[in-house]
Order: structure tokens, then sequence, then C-alpha cells
């Protein structure tokens, strides 16, 4: 078997940590992350029936705003005290079946997790 070395950034997970997030439609909450407060401010739309986030540092600052909610996607890459670097992501749990993400499986204890991923660059 021949090995193929792809020049990329390795990025090793350091650790994952579950948002315990609303499940309401309509919520806003704050949640510490490496030691660093963001507020969220999560909705459903019914009409898409898809999720949406918007990310706030502790300063208020829009880190991003209206952004989709899709299975293992990057919802906002977050420079914690510069280094490093973290991920808000949504994870599906092992053995569940595929569905799409939608209004009722979306939570700590439901098919879709809300997570934030610290990344370690191992490049």
């Amino acid at each position: 078997m021949s090995h193929h070395h792809h020049h990329l950034k390795y990025l090793k997970e350091k650790f994952m940590e579950v948002i315990n997030n609303p499940t309401t439609a309509h919520s806003s909450y704050k949640v510490v992350l490496d030691g660093s407060t963001f507020s969220i401010k999560q909705r459903y739309n019914g009409r898409t029936d898809s999720w949406y986030l918007d990310v706030y540092d502790a300063s208020g600052n829009v880190l991003v705003f209206g952004k989709k909610l899709q299975l293992n996607m990057p919802v906002v890459s977050l420079n914690v005290s510069l280094m490093p670097l973290g991920n808000i992501t949504v994870r599906q749990i092992a053995g569940t079946k595929t569905t799409r993400i939608s209004r009722d499986n979306l939570g700590s204890d439901r098919t879709f997790n809300l997570v934030y991923y610290n990344l370690e660059d191992l490049s």
C-alpha cells in the first residue's frame, strides 16, 4: 500500500465540550469556552427548517451573524486569547440515523449537539 503524505496542517483535537444550549425556538445564552465568555443567540426558522446562530464576544463584538447550523461545518472559529484555535460546530451522536438538523433534534441530550472543539496545531 502506498502512503500519500499531504502537506496539510495537522490539527489534533485537544478537547471537545458539548454546549448545553436551550431547546426553545429562540434563545440567548452565555457560554464560557477556554476561559472566555461568549454570547450566543440561537433561533429556529420554520420556513427553512433550520437553526441559525449569532455569536458575540464578551465585549459584544459580532463574531458571526445568522450562520446556519450544518453538520460538522464550523459555525465560527474563535481565536481565544490569540491561541488556541477553537471551533463551534454541530456533531451527531454516534449510532443515530442521519436526519437533518431540525426543530426537535438539536440539544445536549438530542441527536445533534452544539459543540466546541479546541484544536491544537500539530504542523
